[in-house]
């Protein structure tokens, strides 16, 4: 077994750290962008309806 020194150790738990916090914006990134995109959708819908109303 290898033994890490102290030095190791704290890069490690910061490293760790970093990718948690990387994966919670990523998480955060991707639930708006899903939201954007329903309401992108949604108001799309809502166009082409009138369009085709105004026809």
């Amino acid at each position: 077994m290898v033994s890490r020194t102290a030095r190791e150790s704290k890069a490690e738990l910061i490293h760790i750290a970093a990718m948690k916090i990387v994966a919670a914006e990523k998480a955060q990134l991707q639930s708006k962008t899903a939201r954007l995109r329903k309401l992108r959708l949604a108001r799309e819908t809502e166009e082409n309806k009138k369009s085709q109303e105004a026809k």
